[in-house]
C-alpha cells in the first residue's frame, strides 16, 4: 500500500523541513506525531557547545528539540567517568523505548561519545556490545505493534527523522544490530524483545552503500533477521549529491527537505537494485536535479554554483546531460 501523509509547509534553514510535523502511518489511517509528554517537567538539561548545537542544526534537528536530547559536551574527564576514554567532545544516552537507561554491566548507564578529535569517529564501553536508540522524542505509541518504522545508523540521523514525523530505531553502525554479548554473534536481545510480526521496516543507509559491499552485506543480513522475525524490510535509495558528495538521511533532509525524503520512500525497495520503472527513478533524481538547477522559460536554465545561480550558455538538455548520466553511474542504473 502506498505510505500516507499529511502536508505541511516548510521553514527555511537551508530548506529544513517543519519542526513539529503530524503525520499519518504509512501503512494505515493512523495519525502520529511528535509531542513532549515524555520529556519530565524541571529536568536538567544537558549542557550543549555552541559546537555541538551546531551538529544537530546541520543534521536537520530544528532548534527547538535541542534541549529534549540527550546530547551533553563534556571534558576529557567527564567523558572517561561516563564511557572509559579520556578524550573531550560531546556523549549521548542510550535509553530503551521508556526513557530508562540501557546499563552496562558494570551497572553504569551505557553512554557514547564523540571524540573531538582523532582518526575514531565514536567511541563505545569497551567490551560492552552495542544498544539500539531511541530518541528522546519518539513516543510509544509509534512503537505499537503492525506499525511502520524506520532503521538508520546514528543518533543524530535517527533525532533527524523523529523529529520530522518519522518513527525511527538508531543502529551505533550498519552491523550494530547484533553483538556478542551472548557468546555469540546475534541479534541486540533490546531488539529481539520487540514484536516485528507484519511491521514494514524501512532501512535508510547512507548513499554511498552501493559503492561498499560490507554495507550491502549488512542490509542483507538485517534483512533476513528480520524477516524471519515476521517483518517486511524495505530498503530506501537514498541518493548521493550531483557532485558525487555522499548524503545521509540527516543530510538529505537537510539539503532537500521532508518532502523530497517522502518522495524517496514512495521508491524504496526490497531489493538493492535498479528501479523498474522511471517513475521511480524520476523520484529519486529530482530533489538532487532541484537544488542544482532551475529553469525560467523566458531566460533559460540556471546553476547553483554554491555561491550563486549562473545562467547556463548551453541549451538545457546538453547542460544537465553529463551531470545526469554520472548520476545515474553512481546510483548504478543501466537503463534510462
Amino acid at each position: 500500500m502506498a505510505s500516507k501523509f499529511e502536508d505541511h509547509e516548510t521553514i527555511s534553514t537551508r530548506r529544513l523541513a517543519d519542526p513539529l510535523p503530524s503525520v499519518q502511518n504509512f501503512n494505515s489511517a493512523k495519525t502520529t506525531a511528535v509531542t513532549e509528554e515524555k520529556r519530565p517537567k524541571n529536568i536538567k538539561i544537558p549542557q550543549k557547545s555552541q559546537q555541538l548545537r551546531q551538529e544537530l542544526l546541520n543534521s536537520a534537528i530544528p532548534e527547538h528539540f535541542h534541549n529534549q536530547l540527550g546530547y551533553r559536551s563534556v571534558t576529557a574527564k567527564e567523558a572517561f567517568e561516563l564511557v572509559g576514554h579520556n578524550r573531550s567532545g560531546w556523549v549521548v544516552p542510550f535509553k530503551d523505548p521508556e526513557g530508562k537507561h540501557y546499563l552496562t554491566r558494570k551497572g553504569k548507564p551505557f553512554y557514547r561519545l564523540k571524540p573531538d578529535e582523532g582518526e575514531i569517529k565514536y567511541l563505545s564501553p569497551s567490551e560492552e556490545g552495542c544498544r539500539p536508540y531511541f530518541s528522546p522524542l519518539l513516543e510509544l505509541k509509534h512503537l505499537a505493534s503492525g506499525r511502520d518504522i524506520f532503521i538508520t545508523e546514528g543518533e543524530k540521523k535517527s533525532d533527524c527523522l523523529v523529529a520530522h514525523g518519522f518513527p525511527t530505531i538508531g543502529l551505533s553502525g550498519v552491523w550494530c544490530w547484533k553483538d556478542h554479548r551472548s557468546g555469540e554473534s546475534k541479534m541486540l536481545p533490546e531488539l529481539t524483545n520487540f514484536n516485528w510480526k507484519k511491521r514494514t521496516i524501512f532501512v535508510v543507509f547512507d548513499s554511498d552503500i552501493l559503492e561498499k559491499s560490507g554495507v550491502k552485506d549488512a542490509y542483507k543480513s538485517l534483512k533476513a533477521a528480520l524477516e524471519e522475525l515476521g517483518a517486511i524490510v524495505k530498503i530506501i535509495p537514498l541518493p548521493p549529491e550531483l557532485n558525487s558528495e555522499k548524503n545521509g538521511v540527516d543530510d538529505f533532509i537537510f539539503r532537500h527537505g521532508k518532502e523530497a525524503f517522502k518522495s524517496l520512500i514512495k521508491a524504496a525497495s526490497d531489493k538493492l537494485e535498479e528501479p523498474k520503472q522511471t517513475h521511480f527513478k524520476t523520484l529519486i533524481a529530482l530533489p538532487i536535479l532541484k537544488t542544482r538547477y532551475s529553469h525560467r522559460p523566458d531566460i533559460g536554465l540556471y546553476e547553483n554554483v554554491g555561491t550563486h545561480w549562473e545562467l547556463k550558455k548551453e541549451r538545457k538538455a546538453n547542460a544537465i546531460e553529463l551531470p545526469l548520466h554520472e548520476f545515474m553511474d553512481r546510483m548504478g542504473w543501466k537503463n534510462c
